[in-house]
């Protein structure tokens, strides 16, 4: 907030100063260039450390005012602002070393800028004066300023900004062939061989946040699967096997909000080491970047002093976490590298003794007592709530598993549960469709769909019953008898006519040819009631002429062998009397 408050003051006073400094002249060719200083500006290593922070945290990233100082431009210099933008972003990020934006003839003739004046009305100062007041070079510079004041932490403020063009003439004509916009580099950042006229940034330095961005996250992704606990101490591990405590700068020749304490942690170089608040820092930046199952567990940094054994106190940042249990746990990072006495474990998410107003401290060989300074106290209070109140028990590490009551499920998953209630080994369910009740003659059966896993039954659905069908071998049920036909009342003997008187003697007629005797008619190949062709009647054929009466059978016998009262249709009576022959109380005729 110190540094935004600033800026503010700075860049409401700000104020552009001019200088135009001829460069070369050939003969064909003009070439010139000018600077534009801005005094009293913020210093670019507190310009970088906001820049880093921006890159680190960019989620809390706020913007200095409502609007955007490019609205202020009209169309043409807002093209030249969009451009060095875009410059000035890809050399912030180590992108590009180039801090020289070149505009050529044809992408000014684009942006509507006149490259050619007439020479009679005009000298090569007034032709590229012209095209640099159309462009608003210095309202330009001003809204970058006033837009990006991090992204330009590189540049030199004191020595400006350089604008050059290069112009060729006819005997008529004056041609502006490209024009230049250059950003001179502070010392710190300044490329190898730098030169004014064409200045170059040292990408190693540039860039050395946006890899360290890149670094500490790719930490973060390659333990995202692991326990809230396992994260807490691979991120430990990984900060100690990166850096080494840098002794010489502990001397004091770093003071706390140095930006490179951080990035040094994670740029990969053995030779950049840190003191505490790099340690601290890093700790806390992963910490803040993970997604932890539980939202109890939370990452501070805390400042004070530290005192082992009858040592001089000295000046020390850590790292306070609050667990999934709810108590505040002491980690001091740097004094669990190797070499310190917390190598083994013995200074992180361990139970400390002492309060809060007066010290904490574990013992080793010796007492090691963290005394906190008033600025966190002023920050964080003293009170029963407050985080700076330590645990006085070691963290207890819960490793899951199940609680051996074997799967839980809900309507979508399965999973086991561990006694802290966490769901372990979930998945969703999973099964083929089997039937679990076969239909019957008459009943619906029951196809299931369940869970391979946890056999939970997921979906069902009947299956229709059976249709009865009756086996021809099955032993048939007994119908009673029919009734028999009455007996028909015989017809009277007819009354016999007188004997006729003999006539005489006719005179016989010759013998007639006799004639041929007629063929007799074949024998039927069937027998009536052999319904199945055995060449017998048996209870077979009885129960296949009663289905063939209900329709349920198709005869394959001549219809003549199915009609056993001979009545030319076969009815019930046919598969009745049928019955009674084959129980021997009826004979087919």
């Amino acid at each position: 907030m110190k540094i935004i408050g600033k800026l503010l003051s700075l860049l409401i006073c700000f104020a552009m100063m001019i200088t135009f400094i001829p460069f070369g002249v050939s003969a064909n060719e003009d070439i010139g260039y000018e600077y534009t200083s801005a005094p009293d500006f913020y210093d670019s290593e507190e310009l970088f450390a906001a820049y880093a922070e921006r890159e680190f945290y960019p989620e809390y990233a706020i913007s200095l005012w409502g609007t955007s100082a490019r609205d202020k431009l009209n169309s043409y210099g807002k093209k030249l602002y969009d451009a060095l933008k875009t410059q000035v972003t890809l050399v912030a990020k180590g992108s590009s070393a180039d801090a020289t934006l070149k505009v050529e003839k044809n992408t000014l003739t684009s942006w509507g800028v006149s490259t050619s004046y007439s020479k009679s009305n005009n000298t090569i100062e007034s032709a590229t004066t012209s095209a640099f007041d159309k462009l608003q070079t210095e309202l330009v510079l001003d809204a970058l300023m006033h837009d990006c004041p991090y992204e330009l932490y590189w540049f030199d403020k004191m020595t400006g900004f350089g604008r050059g063009y290069s112009t060729s003439s006819s005997s008529s004509t004056i041609t502006i062939n490209y024009l230049t916009f250059s950003f001179a580099v502070t010392g710190a950042f300044k490329g190898n061989g730098y030169n004014p006229n064409s200045p170059t940034t040292n990408t190693t330095k540039t860039g050395a946040t946006s890899t360290a961005v890149t670094n500490a996250n790719a930490i973060v992704e390659k333990y995202k699967n692991l326990s809230d606990y396992e994260k807490l101490v691979k991120y430990k591990e990984e900060i100690c096997e990166l850096v080494s405590y840098d002794n010489q700068a502990a001397s004091g020749s770093i003071s706390y909000g140095d930006p490179w304490q951080m990035i040094y942690v994670f740029d990969k170089n053995t030779s950049t080491n840190v003191v505490c608040e790099g340690y601290s820092k890093a700790f806390k930046y992963l910490c803040d970047k993970s997604n932890f199952t539980n939202s109890k567990i939370l990452c501070y940094i805390v400042t004070g002093t530290t005192q082992y054994g009858t040592g001089n106190a000295g000046g020390h940042m850590w790292n306070i976490v609050t667990m999934d249990d709810g108590k505040n746990y002491l980690v001091d990072v740097t004094n669990s590298d190797s070499g310190t006495v917390g190598q083994n474990g013995g200074l992180f998410l361990e139970g400390v003794n002492g309060s809060v107003t007066s010290s904490y401290y574990i013992n080793f060989s010796k007492k090691l007592s963290y005394v906190y300074d008033s600025n966190t106290t002023g920050l964080w209070g003293t009170s029963s709530s407050s985080i700076l109140r330590l645990s006085t028990t070691d963290y207890n590490y819960h490793v899951c598993a199940p609680d051996g009551n074997g799967w839980y499920y809900n309507s979508t998953s399965h999973y086991h549960l561990c006694s802290c209630n966490k769901e372990l080994d979930k998945d969703a369910h999973v099964g083929e469709w089997k039937v679990a009740t076969p239909a019957q003659i008459g009943a619906a059966g029951l196809s299931e769909k369940r869970c391979n896993v946890c056999n939970y039954l997921i979906d069902s659905k009947s299956i229709p019953a059976l249709e009865p069908e009756v086996e021809p071998d099955d032993e048939p049920t007994l119908d009673p008898d029919p009734t028999p036909d009455p007996e028909p009342t015989p017809d009277p003997e007819p009354t016999p006519d007188p004997e006729p008187t003999p006539d005489p003697e006719p005179t016989p007629d010759p013998e007639p040819t006799p004639d041929p005797e007629p063929t007799p008619d074949p024998e039927p190949d069937y027998t009536v009631g052999d319904i199945n062709g055995n060449d017998k009647i048996d209870a077979r054929d009885y129960l296949l002429l009663k289905r063939a009466y209900f329709g349920t059978y198709t005869l394959t016998c001549a219809p003549e062998a199915a009609d056993v009262n001979g009545n030319g249709k076969i009815d019930a009576r046919d598969y009745l009397l049928l019955k009674r022959a084959y129980f021997g109380t009826y004979t087919i005729k």
